[in-house]
């Protein structure tokens, strides 16, 4: 407590003494004493208590601060306020005002990093409050609205006149609003309902823009699915299931124009079945005149159709996760969707020739070839998502979409994000259900083993290749006097920290199948050759994971040869 008590009294004193124009270079330390004093903060909320003098110290020259005329001033007091209120024990009145403060400074001309710091202050503190009714009451609910408005105003676009265009700059902010948004939403829905004609177009338009990064365009999948909470409370559910099945008919009609290039062999759902037929322009590339039924702008070519539907499986991908409530999930219909992509492969003479459309030419069909894998790795990505989430219930499904998945692993497997969301596919379907392998054709499976060892090949040489580098340094280094001794241990860890960084996301995936596979696939699934296949790779990974489940699940016993007496 004394020590604790020291350490406040310097943070004030600091923050008092240093110029103001140097305090941002020691803003991170302050923030770090702030939070290693939790006890005396929360011991500080009692009157008596002899720590009130240097925190209520500290608290009148971080109000100061926030006041301050400088960029310096403001942005090391939401720094430190964002520890203080993260370590102290809550209370409305200083919080209220530093809200108040903060919400105000976003109105300033400050640099949009500055900026950054006061959304998160303002988040955290909005955040905290959600645990106290009498918070909510004299803090987040009379300051929200004019949060939410302030946040509109920040991330409006900014346009440039160069000769005669005009470019129009997409605010640096917005990503920073949006992941506000997404996680206010969740606590702050009915205060936030006013503004939901004002959100979903600034979401919807990022969404239809395929230019658009897919971190920011995840963002605002994110805020969209989140919107559902806005409604009241008896409606959320309706709203929901009526929003997910609309996504759904979306996908199907823009799929409708991007797969206008193949006969498709299918049975569609009722819902695909139950639309009506369009009318092809083929003597220009597929596009829409107007926004679809999600509310997305127009877009033309292949290319943006196959982005559109891939950012629709994003939208759906956030509203599974993000469901607060009981749902209804369309599961027939949305394997339907998935049947669908997948069944669209690139054209292989030995393997797979679809049938053509003879009225679409030869440059849309090659667009479209080069458009799939980025599409297949979209859906490969929902049906994870699926598994996650739904687990059993989708046991029903398992041997379809398996079965899907495995016929486009095989055609599409050059592709390395191809053969990447494939093992993450199946690492979670086998750890959801180790017997949904027993339902797939046994030779792909093997397969699908096959090139998870190969992909690790790669890793095994790299480890050898980092082994003998780390061996020679050891050698020359061992030869040196006794000061160096020391560098050995370190070279050795270097060594091990490079090759932990240098494993890439393929690798990671194909290791965690391995280990996988051995732990929980039937023994019976594998092939003599794939199950030595598996067990060579983790003898040469040295993955201990992987041995010990190749040890406690051995491979399946073949029927012994008659003996000859």
């Amino acid at each position: 407590m004394e020590e604790q008590l020291v350490v406040l009294r310097a943070s004030a004193q600091r923050l008092t003494a240093t110029p103001v124009e140097e305090l941002p270079r020691i803003a991170h330390f302050l923030a770090s004493s702030v939070s290693s004093c939790k006890i005396a903060l929360q011991a500080s909320s009692n009157k008596s208590s002899e720590n009130t003098l240097p925190v209520h110290k500290l608290k009148t020259r971080l109000s100061s601060l926030l006041h301050d005329k400088t960029v310096s001033g403001r942005f090391t007091a939401a720094v430190v306020i964002k520890a203080y209120v993260e370590t102290a024990s809550p209370h409305g009145p200083e919080w209220e005002s530093w809200l108040r403060t903060l919400i105000g400074c976003l109105n300033k001309p400050d640099p949009w990093k500055v900026k950054k710091v006061f959304l998160s202050t303002i988040v955290r503190i909005l955040l905290l409050c959600q645990h106290s009714p009498q918070l909510q009451r004299e803090v987040s609910t009379p300051h929200l609205p004019a949060f939410i408005t302030a946040t509109l105003t920040i991330i409006r676009p900014s346009s440039r006149q160069s000769g005669s265009k005009t470019r129009t700059t997409t605010s640096p902010l917005l990503p920073s609003v949006f992941h506000c948004w997404s996680e206010l939403l969740q606590y702050y829905g009915n205060t936030i309902r006013p503004f939901v004609s004002r959100i979903k177009p600034i979401c919807l338009s990022v969404l239809s823009e395929s230019g658009q990064a897919s971190s920011l365009q995840d963002l605002a999948a994110q805020v969209l699915a989140s919107l559902c909470r806005c409604s009241p409370k008896n409606a959320v559910q309706g709203e929901w299931d009526s929003a997910f099945r609309l996504l759904i008919k979306t996908a199907h009609d823009t799929l409708d124009l991007v797969f206008r290039g193949v006969r498709e062999d299918r049975a569609p759902a009722d819902l695909a079945s139950s639309r009506p037929s369009i009318r092809h322009n083929y003597s220009q590339p597929p596009l829409t005149e107007t926004h679809d039924p999600a509310g997305l702008l127009p877009w033309k070519g292949i290319r943006d159709g196959t982005q559109r539907v891939i950012n629709l499986f994003r939208w759906m991908e956030k509203m599974v996760h993000c469901s607060s409530q009981p749902a209804t999930v369309p599961i027939g219909e949305l394997v339907d969707l998935l049947t669908r992509v997948f069944s669209v492969i690139i054209p292989d003479v030995k393997k797979y020739l679809p049938r053509l459309n003879a009225e679409v030419g030869k440059e849309e069909r090659e667009e479209l070839w080069s458009s799939l894998p980025e599409l297949h790795v979209a859906g490969l990505r929902f049906s994870t998502s699926l598994t996650l989430v739904f687990g059993q219930v989708l046991f029903s499904t398992f041997s379809t979409l398996s079965n899907q998945v495995l016929d486009l692993f095989l055609a599409e497997k050059w592709h390395a994000n191809i053969r990447l969301q494939s093992y993450v596919f199946w690492t979670t379907l086998i750890q959801t259900s180790p017997f949904a392998c027993t339902q797939v054709d046994r030779q792909t499976f093997n397969n699908l083993c096959k090139s998870c060892c190969l992909d690790l090949g790669g890793l095994i040489s790299q480890q050898d290749q980092n082994q003998q580098a780390n061996d020679n340094a050891l050698r020359t280094t061992a030869a040196t006097a006794g000061s160096k001794s020391s560098q050995t241990s370190s070279l050795s860890l270097d060594s091990n920290q490079r090759r932990q960084r240098s494993r890439s996301a393929l690798s990671q995936a194909a290791e965690e199948l391995l280990a996988t596979l051995l732990e929980q696939t039937p023994a019976t699934v594998f092939s003599a050759q794939a199950r030595t296949e598996l067990d060579r790779t983790a003898i040469l990974l040295n993955d201990q994971r992987a041995l010990y489940a190749s040890v406690l699940n051995p491979p399946a016993t073949r029927p012994a040869s008659p003996s000859k007496h």
